[in-house]
């Protein structure tokens, strides 16, 4: 488990708390909601809703508990089909039965350890549409 305190700077404030954590930890949004509703994420050593929006000069308290082997993405030479890539994307057109990222059940194998390994950067977030060719595969878009 690790403790982080965070100081919200006036260019920080005005985002929810729960996407301003997710981008400070690297952990996904559905883990900071946990994190907040068990009373380990503490604002101004109070308990607020996810969406609560940050202030400047907001003290953030949080412990967070990663589980063993979700510290770091492990890169894999999977094949996948790079459609496009520069400095901040990364679009991929992604088989139908791939999973996106690892989880309980998936550690391996999934799209997001196949970036890792084709990309200098990771995604933090990414969004998708299904591509003209076919109604099963999607193509991926990922920010880096």
């Amino acid at each position: 488990m690790s403790f982080q305190r965070i100081i919200v700077t006036t260019s920080e404030a005005g985002e929810r708390l729960d996407i301003f954590l997710a981008k400070k930890t690297s952990i996904s949004r559905s883990q900071i909601k946990k994190l907040i509703e068990n009373g380990d994420v503490l604002v101004n050593d109070r308990n607020v809703p996810q969406g609560y929006k940050i202030k400047h000069g907001d003290i953030i308290n949080a412990h967070i508990s990663v589980k063993k082997g979700a510290e770091e993405l492990v890169p894999e030479p999977i094949p996948i089909e790079v459609l496009y890539k520069d400095d901040y994307l990364v679009v991929v057109n992604k088989p139908p039965s791939m999973v996106i990222y690892p989880a309980a059940g998936h550690s391996r194998g999934t799209l997001m350890n196949a970036i890792a390994y084709h990309c200098d950067k990771l995604a933090k977030g990414w969004c998708s549409f299904k591509g003209p060719a076919s109604f099963t595969d999607s193509i991926k878009i990922l920010r880096v």
